[in-house]
Formats: C-alpha cells, structure tokens, sequence
C-alpha cells in the first residue's frame, strides 16, 4: 500500500494575499489490486468563543482543549465564522475587547479511537484534538482552507 498526497494552491482574488488556500489530497493505492480510493474528510462546526482579530476581515477563536485546561486558539476569515443558530457572524460582531459565542469551520482529520478525540483541521491550517460534544455536522459545504 502506498499514500500519494498532491497539494493545490490557488490564490483567489477576495482574499489577502497572505491567506493562500491548500487543498491536499490523499489518495490510498492498495499495489495488489491498483485500487485506488480518496481520502475523505467530513466538513464540521466547532464551537468556539471569537474576538475581534487585527483585520476587520478576522476573528480570533477561541476552541476549548479536551482537558479542560486551556484553549487553542487560531485566526480564521470572517466567512468561517457562524453564530450558534448556525447563521453568519456579523461583521461588526463581536464589539472591540468582548467575546461571543459561535461555531468556527473545520475537518475532521482522523478519529482517535484511544482517546476518543477528533483531530480537526482549523481555518488558519493547524491541527488540533477537541472532544467531540465541541462538534456538530455542518449544513452544506464551506472551505476550511
């Protein structure tokens, strides 16, 4: 057996420069039979808490760690950010210097049967293991970048 990954970058003309969209595509080839199948990852909901990042444009989120202890935290576009009713974040929300509730775009990654936890790929591009009663499935589908 043997694991290709190909990656895609693409540069679209909303974004900031800085913010290059990866895809990464693992494709799983079994040498016996040349079969040949796509990974697939599940688009989710995170929740989360946002504050107000640098850029009109961000949010700065906030995901709680499964022990409770601390929290990642991560920079995503306004378009990955939701409320808890599942609707868009507004842009003026949250006001400067609060915090409000919502739901952050991620993928899930891979399902850790030992633990239990799900590795979550977030917005900015890094990983992270969450409790999986932090997740819902999402509506529809929305780039996580």
């Amino acid at each position: 057996m043997r694991l290709i990954l190909d990656f895609d970058v693409a540069k679209p003309a909303f974004r900031p420069y800085s913010e290059l969209l990866y895809t990464i595509r693992a494709v799983i080839c079994d040498f016996a039979t040349g079969d040949e199948k796509m990974a697939t990852y599940r688009n989710v909901l995170i929740a989360c808490e946002f504050g107000r990042g640098g850029f009109s444009h961000e949010r700065v989120f906030l995901i709680p760690t499964p022990d409770g202890a601390g929290v990642y935290r991560g920079l995503a576009y306004i378009d990955y950010c939701f409320l808890p009713n599942r609707g868009q974040l507004p842009p003026g929300e949250p006001p400067i210097g609060t915090r409000c509730k919502g739901l952050v775009s991620g993928r899930i990654i891979r399902e850790n049967p030992k633990d239990g936890l799900f590795t979550v790929q977030v917005p900015d591009g890094e990983l992270c293991d969450v409790d999986p009663s932090i997740i819902q499935e999402e509506i529809g589908h929305v780039s996580v970048g």
